[in-house]
């Protein structure tokens, strides 16, 4: 599952890249491309977390009689 996460986040970044490319300005594909990874990130750890606090959270729940 994680390493899907990281695959995930590696393809999305390659394909901001490109998607720069096509932007003519370079200070305009700059703002873009920070702006993209910073939401990218964000998302990806806010998934990341989620997931280990609920499994977390279960596996508590279940290992109690």
């Amino acid at each position: 599952m994680i390493d899907f996460m990281v695959r995930l986040l590696i393809l999305s970044l390659e394909f901001l890249h490109r998607l720069s490319m096509l932007i003519p300005s370079p200070r305009g594909s700059l703002v873009l491309s920070a702006g993209f990874i910073i939401s990218v990130t964000k998302k990806f750890f806010n998934i990341f977390i989620f997931k280990i606090v609920t499994k977390s959270f279960f596996q508590l729940f279940a290992t109690k009689p």
